[in-house]
Parts: structure tokens; sequence; C-alpha cells
């Protein structure tokens, strides 16, 4: 299963450098990685709620995929829940 910061670096949500600072956060005050890097600014809660279901190839992101669309994706999500 590929981490969450190293599919955020991939898809080009962050920078290698916003990684390592996000991780260097992470190990001091012991916060989920999702959280630091939604308080830092440099994503958004839904991204890493995508990128959570692509990680457990969750049927969202197979929609998500085939309509290669964040806006979609959401929207899709939203009815199906």
């Amino acid at each position: 299963m590929t981490r969450l910061g190293e599919m955020l670096r991939k898809e080009k949500i962050i920078t290698g450098k916003q990684l390592r600072e996000v991780l260097e956060s992470q190990k001091k005050n012991h916060k989920r990685l999702g959280k630091i890097l939604v308080s830092s600014g440099y994503t958004d809660k839904e991204v890493i709620l995508g990128l959570l279901d692509q990680q457990q190839n969750s049927p969202y992101w197979e929609m998500f995929k085939e309509t290669g669309s964040v806006e979609a994706y959401l929207k899709i999500k939203k009815i199906r829940l």
C-alpha cells in the first residue's frame, strides 16, 4: 500500500520539501498526516479523503478514475453515501 504522503507527492499536490516538513511535524506532535497537511494549507480534506479511498481500493476511487474530475468524484461520493 502506497503511503498517503507519497501519493500526494506523486500527484503533485505537495512537493517533496513540503512532505518532509509535514513528516517532521508529525514526529513532533503525533498528529495524523492528513490533519497536518490540511492545517498547513497544503491541501484540503476532500483531497485527503479521495486519496484514502484510492489507497483502500474503494469503489468511489474507481468512479473518480472514470470521470477524471475531483469535483465529479466528490459529487458521486456524496450521492452514494
